[in-house]
């Protein structure tokens, strides 16, 4: 009696391994995104050995971020929640180890160049949303966000990132 006790278990997961292992579902390799091979927009680098852009397809390698910072313009300060990369990241993405600065360049020539302090900060980023909504036309593809610094410091519709040795 205990011999029939102990082999129906078994028989029964024989039984479910074997269905387990002529089902091919875990197998199936998914087709890739092919949106998320597409680059849907690029930022020029410059001074980095190897690297000429900085893709969406590369910032989706990167860890993303959420920042809280006060937009402060005249006398008005408006909260704000940032989401994108710390631009420490970035650097490291690129293989820069040293730099005297980094200068960021926007759409329509404005630049701002940034110490290895302020690019190592840990609330310095490039941002992508801005309170969970995308950027308008004339801040993307990103914004660079200093939250310890003012707008001032900050650049939109950033189409170049140029890396001073």
């Amino acid at each position: 009696m205990k011999t029939k006790i102990v082999l129906i278990p078994l028989a029964l997961l024989l039984a479910m391994s074997l269905v387990a292992i002529g089902c091919p579902a875990d197998q199936v390799d998914e087709p890739a995104d092919p949106v998320a091979e597409q680059v849907l927009w690029s930022i020029a680098v410059e001074g980095v050995e190897g690297v000429e852009e900085f893709t969406n397809i590369d910032a989706a390698k990167l860890n993303m971020i959420e920042i809280d910072v006060i937009h402060r313009r005249r006398d008005v300060e408006t909260p704000q929640t940032w989401t994108g990369i710390l631009l420490r990241d970035i650097m490291e993405y690129l293989g820069v180890a040293e730099f005297q600065t980094v200068t960021i360049v926007a759409g329509d020539g404005f630049t701002a160049e940034y110490t290895p302090e302020i690019v190592n900060a840990d609330d310095s980023i490039l941002g992508f949303l801005l309170d969970g909504e995308e950027l308008d036309e004339d801040s993307a593809p990103a914004r660079t966000v200093i939250g310890t610094r003012g707008p001032r410091y900050w650049v939109r519709n950033v189409v170049t990132i140029v890396v001073n040795k």
